[in-house]
């Protein structure tokens, strides 16, 4: 995944010769931009900085413009409308900023740090079509901050340009996603880069794409970046192929209940003995809210058979 400006690099020519001497011609199609992957066509950005604790408050207009800028750097092309053959993407962002001493957020400006938290839920539709599907983003910036008025506004507005930087990579990574076929999806599922990973697992599970379940499975038990992980597993709910469950199960602790809520709910989506057993084991846990998962993963599995494996 790499694909510039999201596919908007120009199509190689093709070109034929009739003859030694004749001409080259150029097919018509060939010297046509490629469509774009996906068009950002709806930005949003809401200020959730309480209104007392804004003593260098930036305006909604310039918040957007910096939303735009980020998203312009990595790549993502923002238009006012939808272009023919793209994925549609609307991003609404949630903001926070503002300089803290550690007891939250100050009413004025003082010695502390200088912090930027963004939310983003993006939802992309297909070319003509209004099913969407989501994704929730979140990325932060700080540094310290020596406590001058003076200083403040430029402060905060550098953490907010630093804080957007991941998101709108994230954003990009997801984009480029949407033109990549279930193969190069499958590499990117090792990429070095977790948002290129996370993007792989999102897409796969959008086209349910089961022949991509050994290689999750696979994946799950090397990758080492939580957020990556909770989102292999949850590809892998979402396609619901029993294949996947010797690696799920093996992938559940106990001690860390995120995860094993994670683990538990895509296991109901598959049903099989193997399931079965685990869930009986997982069943006789000390934890009444352990217990609790399970018995809501047996009423999701319902009268599922034991096997459906794709």
């Amino acid at each position: 995944m790499r694909a510039a400006l999201l596919g908007l690099c120009l199509l190689a020519a093709g070109c034929t010769r009739k003859t030694p001497d004749a001409p080259i011609t150029v097919h018509p199609d060939a010297a046509r931009p490629a469509p774009p992957a996906a068009v950002v066509t709806k930005i949003r950005v809401r200020d959730h900085t309480p209104a007392d604790r804004r003593p260098a408050p930036v305006p909604p207009e310039e918040l957007t413009a910096l939303v735009r800028e980020a998203l312009g750097g990595a790549g993502v092309l923002v238009a006012d409308k939808a272009l023919p053959g793209a994925w549609r993407v609307s991003v609404e962002l949630g903001v926070i900023y503002g300089v803290t001493d550690g007891e939250g957020i100050a009413a004025h400006a003082l010695a502390g740090t200088a912090k930027a938290l963004w939310e983003a839920e993006v939802r992309m539709r297909p070319p003509e079509s209004e099913e969407a599907f989501h994704a929730h983003l979140q990325s932060a910036d700080e540094a310290p901050f020596g406590g001058d008025a003076a200083a403040l506004p430029g402060a905060l507005r550098e953490r907010l340009k630093s804080g957007l930087r991941p998101l709108a990579k994230g954003v990009r990574a997801r984009a480029d996603a949407f033109a990549r076929d279930v193969p190069a999806l499958l590499e990117g599922l090792s990429d070095a880069d977790a948002d290129v990973r996370i993007a792989s697992a999102a897409r796969l599970a959008m086209v349910k794409a089961a022949q991509a379940v050994p290689a999750l499975a696979a994946r799950i038990g090397q990758e080492r970046d939580r957020e990556v992980v909770l989102r292999m597993v949850g590809a892998l709910a979402e396609i619901g192929d029993d294949r996947a469950a010797d690696a799920l199960i093996h992938l559940a602790d106990p001690k860390d209940r995120e995860l094993l809520r994670a683990v538990v709910d895509a296991l109901s989506t598959m049903g099989g003995p193997r399931v079965a057993d685990f869930l009986d084991i997982l069943g006789t846990h000390d934890s009444p809210e352990i217990r609790e998962m399970v018995e809501d993963a047996r009423k999701r599995l319902g009268g599922r058979p034991l096997g459906n494996a794709k």
